[in-house]
């Protein structure tokens, strides 16, 4: 079968950037997309096998890149839905413009990359000053033992003098 587009709506045309709806009437699906998906195959292989899947499923639902007629490419997802009318077969193409929406998702994956960066620095100075307090505990630990050690053998001189003097009273 020959696929074209045989009408489209008004948002469609300035989607496309189209100029007038015969225009866009003229066009086969793929010559609105580039030439190689972002997925590496042919846009006119792949936009064949889509159509197929929707004339045996009923509908198919997908994401695509399509190309404005001025070669902006952008991010889109197309529903194709198979309709009957007086033993002729339709396919109803619904595209969105999904642009934003990948831009969006694009920035939420920098910000959550740049904040797993900022996560591990975080950790990483944690790791270090925990590093760091646990030295100063054990040198402060140990510089305090020994005073405790002296005080605790001059105790004992002064327990044993205490003896001696309360003996001599």
């Amino acid at each position: 079968p020959l696929w074209k587009f045989t009408t489209g709506n008004p948002a469609a045309l300035k989607m496309f950037r189209v100029k007038n709806e015969a225009a866009f009437a003229a066009c086969e699906p793929w010559q609105l997309s580039p030439k190689i998906q972002p997925d590496g195959r042919a846009s006119d292989e792949k936009a064949k096998e889509m159509i197929a899947q929707a004339m045996r499923n009923g509908s198919n639902f997908f994401e695509w890149t399509h190309r404005r007629v001025d070669g902006e490419l952008f991010p889109s997802t197309v529903l194709l839905s198979r309709l009957e009318h007086n033993n002729c077969v339709f396919l109803q193409a619904t595209i969105r413009d999904i642009t934003e929406s990948k831009q969006a998702e694009n920035e939420i994956r920098r910000l959550n990359a740049s904040l797993e960066k900022r996560i591990r620095a975080r950790t990483a100075e944690l790791t270090l000053a925990n590093q760091e307090l646990e030295t100063f505990i054990r040198i402060a630990s140990h510089d305090l033992r020994s005073p405790l050690v002296n005080i605790q053998g001059f105790n004992q001189i002064l327990n044993k003098a205490l003896d001696t003097i309360m003996r001599i009273l």
